[in-house]
């Protein structure tokens, strides 16, 4: 949690820093929308990760337990890169951030994939399910939760 609203605190400062920065009001109108997008996904890949973490402790296998967690490793990068764009890294723009986004899905669809079968299930929302398993939203949907209006 702490590390979500140190994120958010990061996003928000090169927010204002951008709003000084001529040209970058195509940057300043996404970033609100980026920022819905990051905190969902962020919120999801951590219950991931704790998911995969309580299972692989009741059910030990070092070397499934390491490409999870290289799974949500890329997922977090693909992830950032959404941010970075969206700061102005690089100089953004809708193209750039198009991409960003079909990487970071890419990369969220190939975790939830591979986590699938220790019971994380993708669904409307995030919750736990009977049995003890869990329910994440899709990237579609959590791309979609940002740009919603």
């Amino acid at each position: 949690m702490l590390k979500n609203l140190r994120g958010l605190k990061l996003a928000l400062l090169f927010s204002l820093v951008l709003a000084t920065a001529p040209g970058c009001a195509p940057v300043i109108t996404a970033l609100p929308t980026v920022l819905l997008v990051v905190q969902g996904a962020e919120l999801a890949i951590n219950m991931i990760e704790s998911f995969v973490n309580a299972y692989y402790q009741a059910h030990p296998d070092a070397a499934k337990q390491a490409l999870c967690a290289a799974a949500i490793a890329k997922t977090r990068v693909a992830l950032a890169a959404v941010l970075d764009v969206a700061n102005g890294v690089g100089a953004a723009d809708q193209a750039k951030l198009d991409v960003a986004f079909k990487d970071f899905e890419g990369a969220y669809s190939e975790l939830t994939s591979l986590v699938g079968p220790l019971g994380v299930h993708v669904g409307k929302g995030l919750r736990a399910t009977p049995g003890g398993g869990l329910q994440v939203p899709s990237a579609a949907d959590l791309v979609a939760a940002g740009t919603r209006r």
